[in-house]
This record gives C-alpha cells, structure tokens and sequence, in this order.
C-alpha cells in the first residue's frame, strides 16, 4: 500500500533535494531530447534491491523500503521535449504501474500527456496521478521554456494506492 502521507512525504523531500543528475541513454526516436534521471531504487529481474539512501532521510528511506515499490526516480524533461508515443517496456519481475508526482512544472497548458483514446493529461505540482504506463500507448510533451520535473514510482500493479 502507498499511502497519501507516503506520496506527501515524497514529494516534500523531493522538492527541496538537490539530486545527481545521470543523462538517460534513450535510442532515438524515443525522445527528441536529452532526458536526465537520478534514480533512488531499482528492484531488477532477480529481485535485487538497490536504495540510494545518500539523499534520503530515515522517513524517506522506510518508504522506499515498502516491498511494492519497484523503481524510484527524478526525470528532468528539458525545454521542448517531446517523448513519442509508446509503451514502458516489462523490465521488472512483475507488472507495474507508474505514480508521477511532479514537483516542477513551469506551464501545465505546455506541459501533458496524450493517451492512446486521445485523452488530454495536465499536471499540477505535487498532485500526483497513476498512470498504467505498461499498458497505455501514451507520450508526453514539456513545450514550455523551463525544464519539467517528476519523481516517479513504479510499483506493483496491484499495490493499493491512496492518492
């Protein structure tokens, strides 16, 4: 289970944490820009579980603890990025869905993703959405002139989550 207090907590620590930033190697067409990460845990096929606690406070460490969560993240999508169309791949041992709690977003008009049925999502900072990222063709766009920030949790697909 994630919790509202979880998500809350999360997005607290990560608004004010200054993270390492990675450059993401994504195969173009992909994206058509540079996306950079940080990532804070990764559970692997074998059910390895890595937590950088550097940057984490104990709080902060227990809920990454949580069995359920399989990845955490900040993505930082620069200044018109535009990630295309498409599916996250099955690279965990199981099925998952995505949490995005954006913790910048310069132009939420500019800032969206687009799913297969054609919907429209806009995003407020700190209200985090659940997404079916696995199962849902969607892409995103940050076609303001600032760069977009999330940190994303990918969990169980059948975690209970209180957002």
């Amino acid at each position: 289970m994630i919790t509202k207090q979880d998500i809350k907590d999360l997005y607290e620590w990560a608004k004010v944490t200054k993270f390492p930033l990675y450059r993401l190697h994504n195969p173009r067409p992909y994206s058509n820009n540079l996306i950079d990460y940080s990532w804070n845990k990764l559970v692997n096929r074998k059910n390895r579980t890595l937590i950088r606690k550097k940057f984490m406070n104990e709080k902060i460490i227990k809920i990454h603890e949580n069995h359920e969560i399989l990845w955490s993240a900040i993505g930082v999508f620069y200044a018109g990025t535009r990630v295309e169309k498409h599916k996250d791949p099955d690279i965990f041992s199981e099925p998952y869905k995505r949490i995005q709690i954006p913790i910048k977003i310069p132009d939420k008009e500019k800032c969206y993703m687009i799913w297969e049925d054609g919907r429209k999502t806009h995003w407020e900072e700190g209200e985090p959405q659940l997404h079916y990222v696995m199962d849902l063709e969607h892409e995103g766009h940050n076609y303001s002139d600032e760069e977009m920030i999330f940190l994303m949790l990918d969990i169980k697909k059948d975690t209970e989550v209180f957002l």
